[in-house]
């Protein structure tokens, strides 16, 4: 009974991709609205009179540009994540049906997550983010598909294993 009770699933961790996902890119379009909104006041006020504050604020400037970087990033590691976690539960086939319809409800909130960027997206004052980030914007408008990869490699990596194997432990 206690192996059972201590097992985590794999649903959870890929619910928590699609949120953070959708989440960081959120993100990430409003600090390329923000930015450049701050560092404009800031280079009109008194601050902006000293090079060595013009520097620092161009600078700020260009880290947000690496943002794109952070996201492919993040996003391949959760990815990682998800994987290593389906590779180390063990799961009697049995649960297939039950996975299945766990995965079709986050297949529905991915693809609802995938409209709401793309409600984002379309708004002028945040569309400089998204020019500025090509690979979050191709990742997020297609995240229901990429979505479907990865509940796939998952499922084949939870019950494409005998039912003992991956576990991590005896109990």
């Amino acid at each position: 009974m206690r192996s059972i009770i201590n097992k985590k699933g794999s649903a959870v961790d890929i619910a928590f991709l699609i949120v953070s996902a959708i989440g960081l890119a959120i993100f990430v379009m409003v600090i390329f609205k923000v930015f450049p909104a701050i560092n404009t006041q800031l280079k009109a006020s008194a601050i902006g009179g000293l090079n060595e504050s013009v520097k620092a604020l161009d600078s700020s400037t260009a880290i947000a540009t690496g943002l794109d970087k952070i996201f492919l990033t993040i996003f391949i590691g959760l990815t990682i994540a998800v994987f290593i976690t389906s590779f180390r539960i063990g799961a009697s086939p049995i649960m297939l049906p039950i996975y299945l319809v766990v995965m079709g409800l986050l297949l529905v909130i991915s693809f609802t997550m995938q409209y709401v960027y793309g409600k984002f997206a379309e708004n002028s004052d945040l569309v400089a983010g998204v020019t500025a980030s090509p690979m979050m914007n191709n990742i997020m408008s297609h995240l229901g598909i990429v979505s479907i990869g990865i509940m796939v490699l998952s499922m084949i990596l939870i019950f494409a294993k005998p039912i003992n194997q991956g576990q991590g432990g005896a109990y």
